[in-house]
């Protein structure tokens, strides 16, 4: 029996400025912190540059294990920041997630989701290039959800095979019944489609672009690069 389902393709506002509570010193103080390439490696898929995170490639285990380290890092350093300030209260600028994915693993996705909601810095996505399947699942839970201009975006049905005995077949399947029931609820809480408009499109490998994905609810804004 498969233990893994594939979920991918084939191959300046005001949410960006800090609480009023807080003096920009505060502020200048964790992004200086912060700054610069925390591991910057050409070759790797996930990095950090101050409070934006990359993520360049596949939905596997050890990228999106490497985007919970990446978000836990800045999440620390706030927490660290905020005790060195006492009694002052700061609220962080938001930490963007810039996504390039054709997608992956479905179990690693919903890894990827649980760590963008737990962070208690608000965490805002990008559609860069395009997201893909399972990449989709991480770009639709940002708090806001942005997208350049040019990207593509791809939703569609899980990919994967079946062996063994019929029973264990059949129970394959409902396992994979289920995984698909969870993509459309994710999708319903997150954007503006109905149940029955989820499934429809799932069955399709038809590319949105930012239009399309604005009118959808899968983003909330185009990406104009300006902060």
């Amino acid at each position: 029996m498969p233990t893994r389902k594939k979920y991918g393709k084939r191959k300046k506002d005001d949410d960006d400025s800090g609480s009023e509570e807080c003096n920009n010193p505060f502020m200048n103080k964790f992004i200086k912190k912060v700054k610069g390439w925390s591991n910057d490696r050409s070759d790797s898929d996930v990095y950090t540059r101050g409070n934006h995170i990359v993520f360049k490639g596949d939905v596997n285990r050890d990228n999106v294990y490497k985007l919970g380290e990446e978000l836990e890092t800045l999440n620390k350093e706030f927490r660290d920041l905020q005790k060195s300030l006492d009694a002052v209260i700061c609220t962080p600028k938001p930490i963007y997630l810039h996504l390039n994915t054709y997608g992956g693993y479905l179990d690693d996705a919903w890894a990827a989701v649980d760590f963008i909601k737990s962070s208690k810095i608000p965490v805002h996505t990008i559609v860069e290039g395009r997201v893909a399947s399972a990449g989709t699942l991480m770009s639709v839970v940002g708090q806001k959800r942005y997208m350049t201009p040019h990207s593509r975006f791809l939703i569609h049905q899980l990919r994967g095979g079946m062996w063994g005995k019929f029973a264990d077949m059949e129970e394959s399947l409902e396992e994979c019944k289920d995984a698909m029931d969870d993509i459309v609820d994710l999708y319903l809480e997150h954007t503006n489609m109905t149940e029955k408009q989820i499934r429809d499109q799932l069955k399709k490998e038809k590319y949105w672009d930012i239009d399309a994905c604005k009118r959808k609810g899968f983003i909330d804004e185009v990406w104009k690069n300006d902060l």
